[in-house]
């Protein structure tokens, strides 16, 4: 676990890339019914705010992790050939139109159609950025992380710790979510984009755990790795299912519902986080079977 901890701005990076990114598509999906009326239409235009400044320090932490930051731009040297230049050149993309809705959210001329197509744009722009992140590890030489374990972890934080965001940004907005039919949508949204990641970051994180427990090198064993990183495996997934617990209940009692929702989004980011060292502590190079 300790070269994990050497890894540390990647794993935040992640986590906050994958919790800015998800709320776009919780939100997305929750605003689509909005009429932009009167305090929906004021919801709708702070929408954007934070998820992008969630993001922006994810990026921000990555930058910790180069030994030189001015080398940064080499990483686009690789564009169509390093899984990293991808996850990076998709990234910024999704971060482009992040800043685009920002601008375009914050104009009060442009038309409720305009910023609903440009948040679902970049909603799915986060969901290829999560596929990417995880794609990024898929390398041959590292056989504990190319499998497709790997985007479907990434997949199930961004659902999960986005629902937590979101449901942060809508808490306490007693009068704009009103209709009960709103209130509906959140419910449904929310509880489904939490449920639905906890399921994939289980998965992904169970079939990893049992793919590098089957495979070992000169220099360790899989399954020493796997028993090293089993706090981590645990409090990551304790941590997820919290934080969908929190996400229901701050959907269910829209009164008062602030505290409960900082603490989804709380357990979210220490599941996130936890599962992140998890992997990076799982890293086992190709060499001969013992």
């Amino acid at each position: 676990m300790e070269a994990s901890l050497a890894e540390m701005p990647l794993a935040l990076f992640t986590t906050f890339c994958a919790i800015g990114a998800g709320s776009f598509v919780s939100l997305a999906f929750v605003l689509s019914g909005c009429n932009c009326a009167g305090e929906q239409k004021g919801s709708l235009n702070r929408v954007a705010l934070v998820p992008t400044a969630v993001v922006l320090l994810g990026f921000i932490c990555a930058f910790f992790h180069l030994a030189n930051p001015m080398h940064a731009i080499g990483v686009f040297a690789g564009i169509g050939s390093s899984p990293l230049s991808n996850e990076l050149v998709v990234g910024c993309l999704f971060f482009v139109a992040a800043l685009i809705l920002c601008i375009v959210c914050l104009t009060n001329g442009t038309k409720c159609a305009v910023k609903k197509a440009m948040l679902a744009i970049t909603a799915i722009l986060g969901v290829v950025f999560a596929i990417f992140m995880g794609m990024a590890y898929m390398m041959p030489t590292i056989p504990s992380w190319n499998t497709i374990a790997s985007p479907i972890q990434m997949l199930g934080y961004t659902f999960a710790g986005g629902a937590a965001l979101a449901a942060v940004i809508l808490a306490g907005r007693g009068r704009e979510i009103a209709q009960e039919e709103n209130r509906r949508q959140i419910r449904t949204v929310l509880i489904g984009a939490s449920l639905l990641g906890l399921c994939l970051a289980l998965g992904g994180l169970i079939a990893q755990f049992a793919t590098v427990a089957s495979l070992s090198n000169p220099m360790v064993s899989g399954l020493e790795l796997a028993n090293g990183s089993l706090a981590c495996f645990i409090g990551c997934i304790v941590c997820l299912a919290v934080s969908v617990t929190c996400v229901v209940l701050s959907v269910t009692r829209f009164k008062n519902n602030k505290a409960i929702a900082y603490c989804a989004l709380l357990f979210s980011f220490a599941g996130i986080l936890l599962g992140r060292l998890m992997f990076y502590a799982l890293q086992l190079s190709v060499g001969p079977v013992m």
